[in-house]
């Protein structure tokens, strides 16, 4: 029977072939592995919890305080006479509570103190009252927790002052009427609650005013209508919806 030698030199050969074919094999197993493998990589994800924050949403209540005030200066000189200084102050504080009716539009009530001074030379005037309002905001947001606001508002005022006349008397004088309000702005976002606001108003005063019987003085009654326009900021803070 024939008998198959091989020699040293293709011996080796024969051996780097087979070494050579192992690591192909090797090298096409690994490629198969790796792709039906998926990789995932650790990027930092976290689950988060997606929170609306927008403020002007229909539903949410809102709570805050309000101030508005304007002062103006002036003086008068009468034929033949001397200078006089004159200055007129109004001012008005409240609470409110508002209620989102729809998106973007909210409902307030502003029940609060008004006051009203007047200089003229010597003489002072000072007239506080009540007043309370309803106003109707529309409210849009901009960007970065900025918007904008404009709205009209309706109610009344009573108050009532005393002041000194002729011979060292005082004499009562009682007012009221309505109010009539128009408001223009810019609102602040700086988170999920607050709410800041800042802007113009103009209020509308109709009424009459009436002085009470003093001793020789007869009473009297007089009607009047005044237009201030101020400047108005308030803060609030809304929950809900």
């Amino acid at each position: 029977m024939p008998s198959l030698t091989l020699s040293r030199p293709h011996f080796r050969g024969l051996q780097r072939h087979t070494a050579v074919y192992f690591l192909l094999a090797l090298s096409a197993l690994t490629n198969t592995a790796a792709a039906q493998r998926t990789n995932v990589r650790d990027t930092g994800f976290r689950d988060q919890t997606i929170v609306d924050d927008t403020l002007n949403r229909r539903g949410r209540i809102e709570l805050g305080a309000n101030l508005a005030g304007a002062l103006s200066f002036g003086s008068s000189t009468p034929e033949g006479g001397d200078s006089v200084s004159q200055s007129n102050l109004y001012v008005t504080g409240s609470l409110f509570g508002g209620y989102m009716i729809l998106d973007n539009l909210e409902l307030r009530l502003n029940v609060g103190m008004q006051f009203l001074g007047r200089t003229v030379g010597d003489d002072s005037i000072t007239a506080p009252s009540f007043v309370g309002a309803v106003q109707a905001l529309y409210q849009r947001d901009l960007i970065l927790g900025l918007g904008i606001y404009a709205g009209v508002g309706g109610g009344g005022f009573y108050g009532s002052r005393t002041q000194e006349v002729t011979g060292g008397l005082e004499q009562r004088f009682t007012s009221f009427g309505g109010l009539a309000q128009v408001l223009l702005g810019l609102m602040v976002m700086p988170g999920p609650r607050l709410v800041l606001r800042g802007g113009l108003r103009a209020d509308f005063l109709i009424g009459s005013e009436s002085a009470d019987e003093a001793a020789g003085i007869a009473g009297s009654e007089s009607s009047f209508f005044t237009t201030q326009v101020l400047f108005d900021v308030s803060f609030g803070v809304r929950f809900g919806g």
